[in-house]
């Protein structure tokens, strides 16, 4: 059996809807958890490639370490 974990965008009210129980989410679906809506669909969240996220923090990471070398020989 395979383990797939998957990686979704939460909006931040979303987010702050499923920490205070207002919604559930099972899966990529958010629903009411509470009132008379309870059970009805709120959102549809969509996936992130983490793929491009990881490339951007790579080039992110050299930048910034690009910066700390930089400072060091100015210093030195």
């Amino acid at each position: 059996m395979a383990i797939v974990q998957d990686t979704f965008l939460i909006p931040d009210d979303i987010d702050t809807g499923l920490a205070t129980g207002l919604y559930c989410r099972i899966g990529s679906v958010v629903r009411y958890a509470l009132g008379l809506n309870k059970g009805r669909i709120v959102k549809h969240l969509k996936l992130i490639d983490m793929k491009g996220a990881e490339q951007e923090q790579g080039v992110g990471s050299q930048a910034l370490h690009f910066v700390k070398q930089r400072r060091l020989q100015r210093n030195s």
